[in-house]
């Protein structure tokens, strides 16, 4: 609608957020761009509307911050960080084992990936410090194994994308034609075997990681001796406090999962963040008084991440209303032939993706594209899926004003901005793999 000027307002957000390490400032800036062009100098109306539209359209998803930070705030108090604490400086006591922990939590945990973003950063801290492992490490680990979720049947991308096909292109089978087409997705299966080569030390440290790991192992602040797990704070070192609730919401989520036959989280974690409160209350360790004290604690916690988010989905909503994606499709999709179809689908869905930080947003704005345009050209549309999935991922994992990058930065205690460049080298060589498997597989198929 806009023509060249829709690429103005993402290019001016990852600018302003890469220079001033200022997500909000950077999303807001955006926003006030693509409000202006449509709305002139009543810019401010538009931006509270696409800011409601983003919290409704990922209610799901700030939702679960609720429960999840009280969850963890009250495992704390209760003592169960602490109990952890002093179980993995007896346990894990190298960096291997660390980053393995880490790995491990993340499989467990990639049920969901938000799960995993917003809580294995936090359960690891102690054990990544004790190591001498940054946080960046640590959440590139999580970023690349938490994609373990596309992977499982009835997740929210496999509901998500099957739906969308079968709204596209209603001759197929959404659900059959996501499961023979998501092994195609190269990014997603390449970050899995990424993270597991990277705890492995196969993988070595890259760019910006190298300087993470130097300041770590330099840094005496970094380190977690036996005095810090064990001084009297005034908490017990109780490890169920630890291991309730975590088990209450596998056990919820299994339950409410096979009863739906479909994965429903939400449910799962406000078991186990009613778990995390009665216990430390009937154990004495906490009072009632404090309950409602600590609830506002455990959200103020998640607070920081909440407030980004809610300016990432309302800049990727009106990112989406001026046809952004159509603007990049044509002027790089317009003489395509069947070969390198799913090569460019795969650069113009990273684009995209990189430039509103969103996956979902992506998708919704390439799949109707991609492909009734593979089917067009003749092109083979599993692998143009796979190529569309794989660049609507890759981005969402790269950029600064990503929702991926933002939780794991907040479960991690590090700067999105700092997070996002130091991935950077790992996803450039991670592209240019799947650009070249792409490529190939559009000769064979």
């Amino acid at each position: 609608m806009f023509g060249f000027w829709t690429i103005v307002p993402p290019i001016l957000a990852i600018v302003i957020a890469l220079l001033s390490k200022n997500v909000i400032l950077a999303l807001f800036a955006g926003m006030c761009s693509i409000s202006i062009m449509t709305s002139g100098f009543n810019f401010l109306g538009p931006i509270g509307t696409a800011m409601v539209e983003g919290i409704y359209n990922n209610g799901d998803v700030l939702m679960s911050f609720i429960p999840i930070g009280i969850m963890l705030y009250f495992m704390e108090r209760g003592g169960g960080f602490k109990a952890f604490a002093k179980w993995s400086y007896k346990k894990v006591n190298s960096p291997s084992k660390a980053k393995g922990m880490a790995l491990l939590l993340s499989v467990i945990l990639s049920v969901n990936d938000y799960l995993a973003d917003l809580t294995v950063g936090q359960i690891v801290k102690p054990v990544a410090k004790q190591n001498k492992v940054p946080s960046h490490k640590i959440g590139f680990i999580v970023a690349n194994t938490a994609n373990l979720t596309s992977l499982l049947p009835f997740s929210m991308y496999f509901l998500f994308c099957s739906g969308m096909v079968s709204s596209i292109m209603p001759q197929i089978n959404g659900t059959q034609f996501y499961y023979q087409s998501i092994w195609f997705s190269f990014f997603t299966m390449l970050s899995i075997l990424t993270a597991i080569l990277f705890v492995l030390g196969v993988i070595p440290d890259i760019g910006p990681m190298k300087k993470h790991q130097k300041l770590a192992t330099e840094s005496t602040d970094c380190e977690y001796t036996p005095v810090e797990a064990e001084k009297d704070d005034g908490l017990p070192a109780d490890f169920m406090a630890f291991v309730l609730p975590l088990l209450g919401l596998v056990i919820t989520l299994a339950t409410y999962s096979i009863i739906e036959k479909q994965i429903v989280f939400l449910p799962a974690l406000w078991v186990g963040c009613i778990l995390s409160i009665i216990y430390p209350l009937c154990r004495g360790t906490m009072k009632f008084s404090e309950m409602s004290g600590g609830i506002i604690r455990g959200f103020m916690n998640q607070a920081p991440v909440f407030l980004i988010l809610i300016f990432a989905f309302g800049f990727g909503s009106m990112l989406g209303g001026i046809g952004f994606s159509d603007y990049v499709v044509s002027l790089v999709g317009s003489n395509m032939t069947k070969v390198i179809v799913p090569l460019m689908v795969f650069v113009i869905a990273s684009l995209v993706s990189y430039s509103t930080g969103s996956l979902g947003t992506a998708l919704v704005m390439m799949l109707p594209i991609a492909l009734p345009l593979a089917g067009a050209t003749g092109a083979s549309l599993a692998l143009t899926f796979g190529a569309c999935y794989s660049g609507s991922q890759f981005g969402d994992q790269s950029s600064p004003i990503s929702d991926v990058i933002i939780m794991v930065s907040g479960s991690n205690g590090v700067d999105p901005v700092e997070l996002s460049k130091s991935f950077m080298p790992y996803r450039f060589i991670q592209f240019g793999i799947c650009a070249v498997l792409f490529l190939v597989f559009g000769f064979i198929l």
